[in-house]
């Protein structure tokens, strides 16, 4: 039987410049609420097609589980929404990454217009080519793009509300509970994981 951790956030979200328009307030996309992290113009008739990425790391798993679990996979929801012109389509790309370098590129998913959604990568049963210790390591996240095929004089904005990741997890016996071993802290389990 397995187990899942809730939703969990992350603590550092940054624009990263690939040559697409910036982001402002990318901390706005560490948790849900009226903020939002939001990308310049994109899919302007003479401008990006594409935003920067936005890079999302260092989550806090309050309740890890024991030490010789099995990741057995790994599930990441993009909320948030766009703006601008309806013209083109829009996308946002997802890759999971461990330390900035990229893992699993888990391809797009679709946000409406002026209206707050989710759309979620991965699963129950995909690990995206990740360890466990990936799992548990603070440079572990996730990394969005956005772009957009407008073409229109206005062209699209994206806005991240939040970025959200959980991990389903077994114990060697199976069962999926973590007893006492819950009360292990974060720093113990991840003690020489990073480089």
């Amino acid at each position: 039987m397995s187990s899942a951790t809730p939703l969990l956030l992350f603590q550092t979200a940054q624009d990263i410049v690939t040559g697409g328009t910036a982001w402002s307030n990318p901390g706005n996309a560490l948790a849900e609420d009226s903020a939002t992290a939001q990308s310049g113009p994109v899919g302007l008739i003479v401008s990006d097609p594409s935003t920067n990425t936005l890079r999302l790391r260092d989550s806090v798993i309050d309740s890890p589980p024991p030490e010789g679990f099995t990741l057995l996979g790994v599930e990441v929801e993009v909320r948030g929404r766009w703006t601008g012109n309806s013209s083109g389509t829009r996308s946002v790309l997802v890759a999971a990454h461990v330390g900035g370098v990229v893992r699993q590129d888990l391809g797009s998913g679709s946000l409406p217009l002026n209206l707050n959604n989710s759309f979620f990568k991965g699963g129950p049963t995909d690990t995206m080519g990740l360890s466990e210790a990936d799992a548990l390591n603070p440079a572990f996240g996730f990394q969005i793009i956005g772009t957009s095929t407008s073409t229109n004089m206005f062209g699209n904005s994206l806005l991240i509300d939040v970025v959200r990741w959980r991990f389903y997890w077994e114990t060697a016996g199976g069962s999926g509970q973590a007893g006492r071993s819950r009360t292990r802290t974060r720093g113990a389990l991840t003690r020489g994981v990073q480089a």
